[in-house]
């Protein structure tokens, strides 16, 4: 087998295992409500990120409390993306979308690097050594 497989193999492998993580690590931090169902969580500032968001998305603008002009997100892109999801979804569906999204951004940006760090079928001894570090 050629050194371009293995690495065509190692990559889906990697992904698979990132998959079946991701999912698993989503399920696990998700919890069901007293009303019965199924809500999902973020952790501490991607929280803060999406109060901001849903504030955004329903017409108040980017405050944490109606009437508080307060910056307390640290990466506007992200609450803007979040604002997409929060506008067109319910508190923990969209939290869920966010989750899903991320991992398919994550696998594309695996895929990507190990693609356009190939060469004949080998990486470059620089990508390498970036990946032993």
């Amino acid at each position: 087998m050629s050194p371009r497989r293995w690495i065509q193999l190692g990559v889906a492998f990697l992904a698979l295992a990132f998959v079946l993580w991701a999912g698993y690590f989503i399920f696990r931090s998700s919890f069901i409500a007293a009303d019965g169902r199924r809500y999902f969580s973020l952790f501490d500032d991607a929280m803060i990120s999406m109060r901001y968001a849903w504030n955004l998305s329903h017409g108040m603008g980017l405050v944490w409390n109606l009437g508080e002009r307060i910056e307390g997100y640290t990466n506007i892109l992200m609450v803007i993306w979040m604002a997409i999801w929060t506008g067109v979804l319910d508190k923990s569906s969209a939290v869920l979308a966010v989750q899903l999204i991320s991992m398919a951004f994550s696998l594309a940006a695996l895929t990507t690097y190990t693609s356009s760090n190939t060469t004949n079928g080998a990486l470059p001894p620089s990508s390498i050594e970036q990946l032993m570090t």
